[in-house]
């Protein structure tokens, strides 16, 4: 595989990711729901700071086996900022050896604004980098997708635990029980999401927006929602959420995709302090992609 045509995946993959986190952001709600965990997922992304650890598993009918992404990391939402390691090992030991080592796939990643900053050792070894750390300005990926993330900004751009904010749209939740997570007494629920309430809770820009960032994702095959399971904390803050979907892209090459995520959230307002990358330990990603031409 070439190395540009790996360098586009990963941004493409990333920036499909930044559309989610930024859609799910804290924008403003223009109505109150009754609904329990649609009033959760609007309390839960008023804290300062919480921490995130996230597993998604994957199975397509174009990969010879299933996958597990697993990540860990904290969220500062006062001052815009993310930081999480990503291991993506699994996804790459599919591949027989053309995306390089799998343990070149243990990512950190460091995230303020709209600029993401990436420790991925594949990068160094793929490219013959001489700099530990590479920077990906999401803004102009964005803009090579037709998207203006800009647009989708709150005070929280670094989200990447970007599913919550689909439960301000969350209807009919049913409640499961009590059950414990992270040794935390939760009520459980289980509910359906509405995405046209989804975008009925935003307002302004921020409604189009997160429209437009789910019409992207449309275009890849429109997903099908499971149930989303949620767990929520007596202080009213989500602590767990499950969920899967399935896409059938109609594409040959992809055909049908099925992920499953699992999220939980722990040590609400916690102080953190996440380091950016100094510039002399960093080189651009986009430019070094643009050397490269077809190479």
């Amino acid at each position: 595989m070439r190395i540009r045509t790996v360098l586009m995946l990963v941004l493409s993959a990333l920036a499909l990711v930044l559309v989610l986190v930024l859609s799910a952001c804290g924008a403003s709600s223009v109505k109150s729901s009754v609904d329990p965990v649609a009033v959760a997922a609007e309390k839960t992304v008023t804290a300062q700071t919480v921490h995130v650890s996230m597993t998604m598993s994957e199975e397509a009918s174009s990969l010879p086996a299933p996958f597990t992404i697993a990540a860990d990391g904290v969220e500062d939402f006062a001052n815009r900022r993310a930081a999480m390691n990503m291991d993506m090992s699994a996804l790459a030991s599919l591949t027989g050896g053309r995306l390089g080592s799998p343990d070149d796939w243990k990512i950190e990643t460091v995230m303020d604004g709209l600029t993401i900053y990436m420790h991925a050792p594949f990068f160094q070894t793929a490219l013959k980098l001489d700099k530990p750390w590479v920077k990906i300005d999401m803004e102009n990926v964005g803009k090579q997708a037709g998207l203006n993330l800009s647009s989708l900004m709150s005070y929280d751009p670094t989200q990447w635990t970007q599913y919550l904010d689909y439960l301000r749209g969350s209807e009919g939740a049913v409640v499961m029980g009590h059950e414990l997570v992270r040794g935390v007494l939760t009520m459980h629920y289980e509910a359906s999401v509405d995405f046209d309430a989804y975008l009925n809770s935003l307002s302004g820009d921020r409604r189009s927006a997160a429209k437009a960032a789910l019409d992207k994702l449309n275009e890849l095959g429109k997903p099908q929602y499971g149930p989303f399971e949620v767990w929520v904390d007596a202080q009213g803050r989500i602590r767990q959420e499950t969920f899967d979907y399935s896409i059938d892209s109609g594409n040959s090459s992809v055909g049908s995709v099925k992920t499953s995520f699992k999220l939980e959230f722990y040590d609400y307002d916690v102080p953190v302090s996440i380091t950016i990358p100094s510039p002399d330990q960093v080189v651009d990603l986009m430019q070094v992609a643009g050397s490269l031409g077809n190479g």
